[in-house]
């Protein structure tokens, strides 16, 4: 049987949700497809090639401010692993990376943007903030190249429907591997601790818990 071949572009400058995402993913899709990937930290090209992947590592620069650097090193990477491997369907992450679908479309590719969050242009002001901005806003337009658009959950779903017709958009929310065992009952103690993880940015959302702890007494975060 042959196997689709596709190929997997992160370029994010530290490791977070969207590369444990696609380690998982290459893992389900190992039996159908062959997986070939553009990233650029060494934890995850590591993990991906113990998965069996090929992986070429751009260099991370030393600061995130060089993610544009990265984006134009792999201008020229992507194209070079499209033609030496006859790759037709490419998987992207990121706002960063979703600028090229449209140069991919361009040139007959399958493009599958995975959205993990809302935009947030309304969150940022372009003068200000241009960094964050811009790349929402980019990405935003750059949506309409996709091919198929898989979103992580039913709100970021709504959200892509704005934008693209319906037949593009599907939802498929994100999994979570089960333990084995479960326990069958759980006990709240006098005093609940709760546990956030994640990093402490405003579109992560902690600061909704913070209003909710005001109107509950005796819980620690």
């Amino acid at each position: 049987m042959n196997k689709e071949r596709i190929l997997f572009i992160d370029l994010g400058s530290h490791y977070g949700g969207v590369e444990t995402y696609i380690e998982g993913l290459t893992a389900i899709l190992r039996p159908y497809s062959q997986a070939y990937a553009v990233c650029s930290l060494p934890k995850l090209t590591a993990h991906l090639r113990d998965q069996g992947v090929t992986v070429v590592c751009l260099p991370l620069l030393g600061s995130k401010w060089f993610k544009a650097v990265r984006l134009l090193l792999a201008c020229f990477v992507v194209p070079f692993m499209i033609l030496r491997f006859r790759i037709r369907t490419i998987q992207l992450n990121g706002y960063f990376e979703s600028l090229l679908l449209g140069p991919l479309r361009l040139i007959g590719c399958k493009t599958i943007y995975t959205m993990h969050g809302p935009f947030e242009t309304e969150l940022y002001s372009w003068f200000r903030n241009p960094a964050r901005f811009f790349p929402r806003a980019l990405s935003r337009l750059s949506l309409r190249f996709a091919s198929q658009v898989v979103c992580v959950s039913e709100t970021v779903g709504a959200i892509a429907r704005t934008v693209l017709p319906e037949e593009k958009v599907r939802v498929i929310a994100n999994w979570v591997q089960p333990p084995s065992t479960f326990r069958q009952a759980f006990s709240i103690p006098g005093h609940p601790q709760l546990l956030f993880v994640g990093r402490l940015e405003e579109y992560k959302g902690v600061q909704f818990i913070l209003e909710a702890l005001r109107e509950l007494p005796g819980v620690s975060l």
